[in-house]
């Protein structure tokens, strides 16, 4: 799951005192939550509530032309690899579909 959803929170001993946000902070019905990773090299990936969309969470290349996304409106995508990429390495100056903090600005982490 998109650490978004809980303010992409610094790694810290209890990962239970996260905070979630709500469906009315975030600001595009389209951003996503929920991707394929990439557990092809690191199984650790799925174990994630609060993971990052960045190239050690990567995404899953078992399709041919893209993975699967889904997103806070509730509806499920294909996304091509091309599309996810650049919404990965999304400019942090600005929110994107895969970057959606509520609490910043730029949807980016905090901690970065």
């Amino acid at each position: 799951m998109n650490g978004a959803s809980a303010f992409y929170p610094a790694p810290k001993n209890d990962e239970y005192q996260w905070k979630t946000c709500k469906a009315s902070q975030i600001w595009n019905p389209l951003s996503i939550i929920n991707w394929e990773p990439d557990g092809s090299k690191d199984a650790s990936v799925y174990n994630a509530g609060g993971a990052y969309p960045d190239k050690k969470m990567g995404v899953s290349t078992i399709h041919k032309k893209g993975c699967n996304v889904l997103s806070v409106g509730g509806s499920a995508n294909m996304m091509s690899f091309s599309d996810f990429m650049a919404q990965m390495k999304n400019d942090k100056s600005k929110k994107g579909l895969l970057w959606w903090n509520p609490n910043t600005p730029s949807g980016h982490s905090m901690n970065e």
